[in-house]
């Protein structure tokens, strides 16, 4: 029990460390974006028993409304990969969810019932790592209810020239 305990509340340092040592390892079972599926489809076919992560190769990747995460993903995106759309956690699990070196984009209007946010957590860990989070007129991350955002060496922003300022970076 103590150690559940133990691995719940680490750094975000130390898990950034776990992943990147798991990143390197030869037994990581990767999901190729866009070779295997695409990011959608790559981040519903993922279960951390039976991969480690999904790796982005660079480019731009988008899907249609909001792309729901329920479970523990992980996401390593090579240099220029750029994810476009609008994302929801709503993990129960214990383990923390990462992103890790993605450019993350929110183009396009909003209706009402999503509220002008690119990033949404209402349940569970995100945990984000060298990230580019650009969204004009929205709000980068919007963490309610039960969920938790950790941040390390991102960007917030408008766009990335700065003619366009975003509602804010984020709301807790």
């Amino acid at each position: 029990v103590d150690e559940n305990k133990a691995k719940q509340h680490q750094s975000p340092k130390q898990v950034m460390s776990a992943l990147d040592d798991l990143l390197t390892s030869k037994e990581a079972q990767v999901i190729h974006v866009p070779f295997d599926m695409a990011i959608d489809q790559a981040v519903a076919a993922f279960n951390h028993n039976e991969y480690s992560y999904i790796r982005v190769k660079n480019g731009m990747y988008t899907w249609e409304g909001t792309l729901e995460v329920t479970k523990e993903i992980h996401i390593v995106g090579e240099d220029n990969a750029k994810l476009v759309g609008r994302w929801h956690f709503r993990d129960r699990g214990v383990r923390p969810s990462t992103i890790k070196n993605c450019q993350m984009f929110l183009l396009g209007h909003t209706t009402a019932k999503e509220f002008n946010r690119m990033v949404y957590v209402t349940s569970g860990e995100l945990r984000l790592s060298d990230c580019a989070l650009l969204s004009p007129n929205a709000y980068a991350v919007w963490t309610a209810n039960k969920g938790v955002s950790v941040l390390a060496g991102c960007i917030l922003a408008g766009n990335a020239d700065g003619t366009r300022k975003a509602f804010g970076g984020a709301v807790v």
